[in-house]
């Protein structure tokens, strides 16, 4: 295993993020105007893209298994860069028949979300497979590496929706993913899974009880605020009376802040336990919830740039590092996969949450309503009990 491999996958994973909920909210109003559709149908359609992926990622990390990987990932990127293409071209052809429009859409944005989940199963396999006695200092590394992508894109994505159409963004970026074909080649060419992984295997699940299902939960219910939160974040700014640029401008520091937790993360974990760390987690989800809920007041921005870098930076090492720890190691292929299906689940109904609070209420009452779960989520911390784990950080 050579790190080029490695962070050639970490990059195509970072720099993907244009197909990200946060990339994707500066030009939300234009699609609606342009499409003649609302944020319900554009939210639904995105919804039901992030729930296709995540029943196809298990079966996707068996076809990982099973060819080499320069075609595995030409593949990905070939379809990728494709459906951005047709984007720019194909939906505005569309836009005079409003549900041929919507499916097309939620045609493409399945695609999307496929590609993009598995760029993550590569990325973490690759990890998994190969870097078994330095796996914390490669997952900080490799955390390091997209949450500096994550945190120029969303000012990017805000300042190109300035400049530049939906269209000619999607044609743009289409047809530079395609360069990527020419590296995937090289990079990929001596690389094949030294030992397959079980983690993204459909298997059955042999864990039970409440430690399972809490886990379960937390991470369901994180990415469906993540992705909703961040799919209409352009939006709540207008609704909240905040400059939309300066919290876009904010996930600078954040992922400055995130990328320092993610470094100290792995030995307070060794020494502290991942009881401790999930506390903090959940702690920081709070506090970042609360500030973008109060972001107008005074100091909330700081609270919420604070709390969103210990999040993301704990966030980073919690699948690979910190969950594993809580499960026997012959069943993590199994907690893993349903883990995955979860987290697609929470994804796909986080955006389509968001807006339909937007229409009957606000975006105020949908948060209110996350801060109210998420004061209840450190209670779980009682059920945390560590198994006995073989596996290395």
């Amino acid at each position: 295993m050579n790190w080029f491999t490695v962070i050639f996958a970490t990059l195509i994973e970072g720099l993907s993020a244009f197909g990200r909920s946060s990339a994707i909210s500066p030009f939300l109003g234009a699609l609606c105007q342009d499409l003649s559709l609302s944020k319900v149908h554009i939210s639904g359609a995105y919804s039901l893209g992030y729930l296709a992926a995540g029943l196809v990622l298990p079966f996707l990390g068996r076809i990982y298994d099973r060819v080499p990987l320069r075609y595995f990932l030409q593949g990905l990127i070939g379809l990728f860069g494709v459906i951005w293409l047709s984007f720019g071209w194909g939906l505005s052809a569309l836009a005079s028949h409003p549900f041929g429009c919507w499916i097309g859409l939620m045609l493409g944005f399945i695609g999307i979300r496929i590609c993009i989940q598995a760029y993550g199963v590569v990325r973490s396999a690759l990890i998994a497979s190969g870097w078994n006695h330095c796996r914390g200092l490669v997952t900080a590394c490799s955390a390091l590496i997209i949450a500096l992508i994550a945190s120029v894109y969303p000012y990017f994505c805000y300042q190109a929706s300035q400049q530049v159409t939906w269209q000619s963004a999607c044609l743009l970026f289409g047809g530079l993913w395609l360069l990527f074909l020419i590296p995937a080649r090289w990079a990929a060419k001596p690389m094949t899974p030294s030992v397959p992984s079980k983690r993204f295997q459909a298997s059955r699940i042999g864990t039970k009880g409440i430690l399972f299902y809490s886990i379960l939960f937390i991470l369901g219910f994180k990415h469906f605020q993540e992705s909703g939160i961040a799919f209409h974040l352009v939006s709540m700014c207008k609704e909240f009376g905040v400059d939309a640029r300066l919290v876009s401008a904010s996930f600078i520091s954040i992922t400055v802040l995130s990328i320092g937790v993610s470094f100290i993360a792995p030995p307070l974990f060794r020494h502290l336990g991942a009881r401790f760390i999930l506390l903090v987690f959940l702690l920081s989800d709070l506090g970042m919830l609360y500030g973008l809920h109060c972001i107008s007041k005074q100091g909330m921005l700081t609270l919420f740039i604070v709390c969103s870098g210990i999040y993301w930076g704990i966030h980073a090492i919690l699948t690979p590092l910190v969950i594993p720890s809580l499960f026997n190691e012959k069943k993590l292929g199994a907690f893993q996969g349903t883990a995955y299906a979860a987290m697609s689940l929470g994804s796909a109904l986080g955006p389509f949450y968001f807006a339909w609070m937007k229409e009957l209420y606000s975006y105020q009452m949908g948060l209110k309503l996350c801060l109210l779960i998420a004061f209840l989520m450190p209670l779980m911390g009682l059920f945390i009990k560590p198994t006995s784990s073989s596996l290395e950080v």
